[in-house]
Order: C-alpha cells, then structure tokens, then sequence
C-alpha cells in the first residue's frame, strides 16, 4: 500500500496543467494535503487537496489508472460562503465511511455523504459552517470513534469541538491558546471520545518544552481548563502530531525535531 500511496503523489506533483473541469483530470492537480482509508474496506482511499476537491479513490474495482494501480471514483468540489472554489487543508471519513468532513483554506468545516455513485462529481455538502477559527485555515479535522463529534484545529491557536450532527448550533467546547507553528499540527479523540488531547509549539532554544494537553470533552461550559498536561520534548522542541490509537489506548506523539 505504501508504494501506491508515493505512486499517486509523484503523478500528482509532476501534475497535469491547471484546468477548471477536474472531472478531465485523471487526478488532483495540485498539493495533496491528506489522506483518510476508509475504516471498512481497505481497497478505499480519500485523498484532499488545494485544488479545491476532495476525491476517494478505488484500488480494485473498474478501470485503473496510475501505473493500474487505482481509479478515482467520485471527485467532490468545495466552495467557500461566495461560492467559489476554496482549498482543502484537510479531511477525514468518519468510522462508518458513510461520512467525510472536510477543513478548507478559506476557514470552513464541511461534513459531505459518500456517495454511492462511482464516476460522479458532487458539489453540494450535507452540513457545512464557515468562517470559523477565525476566518483562518482548518488545518486538521476528526471524528469520534462514536461518530458524534467533530474536532477541528485552526491556525487562530484553538481546538473547536462540535456535534457532528448539527454544526449551526456551534462549538460544543473552544479551546483556545493551544499554540501551533506548524500546518500539520492536529488534535486527537479518547477511544471513548470523552476525552481530546493536543500538541503545543515552543521557540527553539526557549528553555519550554513543547506538551500534550488533555480537555475534558464532557462538559457544559462553552471553554474548559486542561485537566491534565505532559512535558513530552526536550527544551526548545515542539510537539506536533498525536495519534490515539482507539484500540490499544496508546498515544503516539511526533516532534519537530524528528523524533
């Protein structure tokens, strides 16, 4: 899997001219910004991407492209709140895939229905709230392992927790302050989703320490303090990404200094 995964990004770097009809396009033409497998079927990918579209791809079904190694099936364009095309910094399927959400550039969080269809262009997205975090880039999004809530990370410093079933009611918690310098910094759920943790970044030879904090995600209040914070790097490194295994109930944290 990891040598169709460089397969598909060399052919998108190397790229095809920028073209506004990416259904002509045997792929993203510009910088992907993420990937998702989808938590079912293995043979399913969803890749996102600045050229302002999000498309899942097929490793085994139907006529392959890319060295025939997979096909991309359903290519979905995203909008800002003017309606025009925004990059994607980011997007993730829920533990169903029956659902993606989507951060964008311009400061959105969209949630989009997978479609059934295969060969089909959607524009059109199941929820979506714009001009959060400031109006800034959404740099990570992730669902729950229950599917009922959304966390999104921006580059204003903040964490927003949201009901996955209804974002115009906004925020369920903001938390803010949470310092990041680097674009894939993100955020992470407890197996049983009680419970976000996230990274912070430090200046390097500062003397801090870059730290993994952890909210209470169960709360009435609109902000929450830390309920518990770990040192995790060396004087002057920063803590960047965090994965919460939601089976082994193991975390494994990333620092900028390559460790």
């Amino acid at each position: 899997m990891p040598v169709v995964c460089a397969t598909l990004r060399i052919r998108f770097a190397a790229g095809d001219s920028y073209v506004t009809d990416m259904s002509r396009t045997a792929g993203h033409i510009s910088t992907i910004t993420s990937t998702s497998w989808h938590p079912l079927e293995r043979d399913i990918v969803l890749t996102s991407s600045t050229d302002g579209s999000v498309r899942i791809w097929d490793l085994l079904k139907g006529k392959t492209t890319f060295q025939k190694h997979l096909k991309c099936s359903v290519v979905y364009r995203l909008k800002n709140k003017q309606g025009r095309r925004t990059g994607v910094a980011c997007a993730a399927f829920d533990s169903t895939g029956r659902f993606f959400v989507a951060g964008t550039t311009c400061g959105s969080v969209q949630i989009w229905k997978v479609s059934k269809t295969t060969n089909s262009i959607s524009s059109r997205p199941d929820q979506v709230i714009f001009n959060i975090h400031g109006g800034t880039r959404v740099n990570s999004v992730m669902y729950d392992q229950q599917g009922s809530k959304i966390a999104s990370r921006g580059e204003d410093d903040s964490v927003l927790v949201w009901n996955a079933k209804n974002l115009r009611h906004g925020p369920l918690l903001t938390l803010k302050n949470i310092v990041s310098w680097y674009e894939s910094s993100n955020c992470a759920f407890s197996p049983d989703g009680n419970v976000i943790c996230a990274t912070t970044s430090v200046k390097a030879k500062s003397g801090e320490n870059g730290r993994l904090i952890f909210f209470n995600c169960n709360t009435n209040k609109r902000s929450e303090a830390p309920i518990s914070e770990l040192k995790i790097a060396p004087d002057g490194v920063s803590a960047v990404r965090v994965v919460w295994h939601p089976k082994l109930n193991q975390i494994f944290v990333s620092l900028s200094n390559g460790m």
